[in-house]
């Protein structure tokens, strides 16, 4: 036999006579050596192996040296007691270095696996740590939330305060869906839009006049934008245009057309003195009205018909148009119908009681009753007898 030692790592090696001269490779390290000749058993040349001192493995520290093949890393000892302590008292303060030596005791385990251990102690402490920065963050996110949110939800009536909500928002969309076609009724009609239905009581826009096209089916094909969904008094419109005359749906509509310019209450009692005056005559309303000097549109002596760019007549400076755009948005096109006599019975489409209301500029408003035009206790008044008369 021939005894060595390997000059890789100082182990004491044995080889047989068969292997004198020749390379082999060390069992321990794997690494190449060159078997020296063949030494008499009688005489065996045993070296002194110095004692062994420790070896700092490349990228090792001082606090992870180690003496011994087994020794538990420290870093990953500190990555668990502070992934544990961040559960326990100070969150995130903890939980941030926790995660810091949690890698770091990885890394330097993985360079020198015989001589460092505690890969699951690293590995629990990262995970302690990563759980504890997640709630942390999800709170914080909740708190940023919370201000913005409790009070939409406090201030929505979708929920459970307004039942009559999502009603309403149908009854919007109706609306607005009216007012593309008033405009595109005026872009084919000399900027005009409908005009009245000159039958009594009928506040509603006729279906055809002389000169123009039909409002349906040529401006709008679906009845139901002329029912309220929050209407109980409404009837459910006709499957097909032919089992009824558009004009009857018209009728039986849910809302109030006048088809003028009217926007307070001294203009609509001279438009109510008109009105009888011109179904006593059997007139249509195709024409601006003659009313007494003061109480007409914009303080005029007319009752202007609706039109595009009416709204000049009511506003000072018509090169303003901040001016013009505030005029659009106070003149009433179309609103939810309200019936009765103020101070005793009211019908309403909506609760708790108002109407939406459509302005020129487009923009669909829910008024509260009482309220402003027109939703005051005169203007719901004058209105409803007007739909009285037969």
């Amino acid at each position: 036999m021939i005894r060595c030692e390997c000059p890789h790592c100082a182990q004491i090696l044995e080889f047989t006579d068969d292997y004198a001269d020749q390379v082999a490779a060390c069992p321990h390290c794997n690494n190449s050596l060159t078997v020296p000749s063949a030494i008499p058993m009688a005489a065996p040349a045993i070296p002194i192996q110095p004692p062994s001192l420790p070896r700092f493995a490349p990228g090792m520290t001082g606090a992870t040296a180690t003496a011994g093949p087994s020794q538990t890393c420290g870093l990953a000892v500190a990555s668990v007691t502070l992934g544990i302590t961040s559960f326990l008292c100070f969150g995130p303060l903890c939980a941030i270095p926790g995660i810091i030596t949690g890698h770091m005791a990885l890394s330097e385990i993985r360079k020198t696996p015989r001589e460092l251990k505690g890969q699951g102690m690293a590995t629990t402490g990262l995970i302690l740590s990563y759980v504890n920065v997640a709630i942390a963050a999800l709170v914080f996110l909740c708190l940023i939330a919370a201000p913005i949110l409790l009070p939409v939800l406090s201030d929505s009536n979708v929920l459970s305060h307004d039942p009559d909500a999502a009603g309403r928002a149908t009854c919007q969309n109706n609306l607005k869906q009216m007012g593309l076609v008033f405009k595109m009724f005026a872009g084919e009609n000399k900027n005009l839009f409908p005009e009245l239905n000159p039958q009594s009581g009928r506040l509603i826009f006729a279906n055809s006049a002389p000169g123009s096209n039909p409002m349906f089916p040529d401006f709008f094909s679906d009845y139901s934008i002329l029912s309220c969904p929050s209407d109980e008094s409404a009837e459910e419109p006709p499957a097909e245009a032919g089992q009824a005359g558009p004009q009857d749906v018209f009728d039986r509509s849910s809302y109030t057309y006048l088809g003028y310019v009217v926007t307070n209450e001294a203009e609509l009692k001279a438009f109510v003195q008109v009105y009888k005056d011109r179904l006593a005559k059997g007139l249509r309303f195709d024409e601006d009205l003659d009313v007494p000097p003061g109480t007409g549109t914009g303080g005029g002596d007319k009752i202007l018909r609706l039109r595009e760019g009416v709204e000049r007549f009511i506003i000072t400076d018509i090169n303003n148009p901040r001016g013009s755009a505030s005029a659009q948005s106070s003149i009433p096109i179309m609103w939810d119908t309200v019936s009765g006599n103020p101070g005793s019975s009211m019908t309403f489409n909506h609760i708790p009681g108002g109407a939406d209301v459509l302005f020129m500029d487009g923009h669909v408003e829910f008024i509260k009753y009482p309220g402003r035009f027109p939703l005051t206790p005169e203007a719901v008044q004058l209105l409803s007898e007007l739909e009285a008369i037969q």
